[in-house]
């Protein structure tokens, strides 16, 4: 398809894609795109130079004329592999091959959600792999994206993966350079490769250099890190190298074994991975000196989703939470000594129930309709 012939894009682009516009279709996946580019614009570059036209703008035609056709309020994903002849056009990218690919949300994560979002592909509810590819596409905020058959969301209990996962948080990077270089530093490969046929040395690979993944939650209330690891490669967390200040203490939730891990200063150990979910999140926040949130169940950000309100005053912490209608809330809430438990202040919510486990006490609520509710718990 030449993209430079306006006959090209009248017949074989317009009506196809006006047509699904028309039809209320919302989301866009335009495949084959290395296939065109590849075998088409690079294969044939000198017919492209011979009529004294930019190959690549116009393989950026077609991409646009979709994006026109489609509906500029509608999600187009490019596939397959990184296309960065579409920045601009396209709302998210397939960054690897077939198949989820962890490596890659950190080979281009500086790319996320900065020139689109990144598509590490389909996530798969399996047992191996239910908790770590919804961990790993959440945490980086990328494009979350369920295949299985029907009946895995209605009965196996690995949709909590997906429950708790979404919705995906719109993040963006910490740094303007790839934790992983090893792909991105080749991408120049794309304007010459002349065949889609398999991997090329730039798309996402199967492995990488981390096993870590980070995001840094900011809310005009609180400032926490949520730490995934998805292997056990990293033996010992270093507060330092997580950006957090070493000569403080702070807190360790397990978000998917709801358990708090402990106080913990300058480093912590993480140790063995549970094989129920082959991966680990923790909730890491600086200590406090009166009880304090720990974590809340909603939702992976441990509070960033659904919190919108959080203050400690007069011997009481109040919060404003948004529900999900029928399903069961629990605030995890941390008491260091000194404080003495009084009651809970609900406005919204039923209280369920109360149960102190150590030094964390557990409140769980439920909503029938969802939606805003107000909470406190009292202490002297």
């Amino acid at each position: 398809m030449d993209g430079s012939n306006p006959e090209t894009i009248q017949h074989l682009i317009t009506p196809v894609y006006k047509g699904l516009n028309e039809d209320g279709f919302g989301y866009f996946k335009l495949d084959a795109l290395r296939h065109l580019k590849y075998e088409g614009y690079n294969t044939f570059a000198t017919y492209f130079k011979r009529k004294g036209i930019d190959r690549d703008e116009a393989y950026r035609n077609v991409a646009a004329a979709v994006r026109e056709q489609a509906g500029r309020g509608k999600f187009l994903l490019a596939c397959w592999g990184i296309r960065p002849e579409l920045v601009g056009i396209v709302d998210g990218c397939r960054i690897g091959n077939d198949g989820f690919s962890y490596a890659g949300l950190a080979q281009f994560n500086s790319y996320n959600n900065i020139i689109w979002r990144n598509d590490p592909d389909h996530i798969v509810l399996s047992v191996r792999e239910a908790y770590r590819s919804c961990s790993a596409t959440s945490l980086t905020g990328s494009l979350f994206m369920l295949t299985d058959k029907v009946g895995t969301y209605r009965g196996s209990p690995l949709i909590e993966a997906a429950r708790r996962t979404i919705p995906v948080l719109y993040t963006q990077p910490g740094q303007v350079y790839d934790v992983d270089p090893s792909r991105s530093s080749l991408i120049a490969g794309a304007d010459v490769e002349m065949s889609g046929s398999g991997p090329r040395m730039f798309d996402a690979s199967s492995s990488t250099i981390t096993g870590l993944f980070q995001l840094e939650i900011n809310k005009p209330f609180e400032n926490w890190v949520v730490l995934g690891r998805l292997d056990d490669r990293d033996k010992v967390l270093s507060f330092g190298e997580l950006g957090l200040d070493d000569r403080k203490e702070y807190l360790v939730f397990d978000y998917w074994a709801k358990k708090f891990r402990g106080v913990f200063k300058g480093r912590f150990i993480p140790g063995s991975i549970d094989t129920a979910f082959n991966c680990q999140v923790f909730c890491i926040r600086e200590k406090l000196q009166h009880p304090q949130l720990l974590a809340t169940n909603r939702h992976i950000s441990c509070g960033g989703l659904e919190i919108s309100e959080l203050k400690w005053a007069d011997n009481t912490l109040r919060g404003v939470s948004e529900l999900v209608a029928k399903d069961k809330y629990v605030i995890y809430l941390y008491e260091g000594a000194g404080w003495t438990f009084d009651k809970v202040l609900l406005s919204g919510a039923d209280l369920v129930g109360v149960e102190k486990k150590g030094a964390v006490r557990e409140i769980t609520l439920r909503s029938n309709e969802g939606g805003r509710v107000e909470w406190g718990v009292r202490y002297f």
